[in-house]
């Protein structure tokens, strides 16, 4: 299957197992990612290896609502532009399940889920 493409991108905190959050479009194309949902545009790069194998550097910016997101609101802390970095593969039905850290703030992790 080539990766490339327009893929469903769902997310998921691993504080709440089991429960899809946001989500939207993400298209994927020679190592660029461009995508976004109702309240932000995503851009960045991943690679892809032989083994299906990916990393991902995906920059988040807010561009309507209230900054909020599958860790809730965030109170006084305000992300309105983060990067995560995302590594994972593909599972045995075809969707890849990425695991990311925001970029300086060690607690907030996430899952994504791309299918199509």
């Amino acid at each position: 299957m080539t990766f490339d493409g327009v893929w469903c991108a769902i997310f998921m905190s691993p504080d709440a197992p089991g429960v899809w959050g946001g989500g939207g479009t993400v298209m994927l194309r020679c190592g660029h990612l461009l995508g976004g949902d109702d309240q932000y545009f995503w851009q960045g790069s991943y690679n892809i290896s032989a083994d299906d194998k990916v990393t991902a550097e995906v920059r988040a910016r807010l561009h309507s609502g209230n900054a909020s997101s599958i860790f809730g609101s965030f109170g006084d802390l305000k992300l309105t532009e983060f990067v995560v970095d995302f590594e994972g593969g593909a599972q045995e039905d075809g969707v890849y399940r990425l695991v990311g850290q925001v970029r300086g703030h060690d607690g907030l992790k996430m899952i994504m889920r791309l299918s199509r």
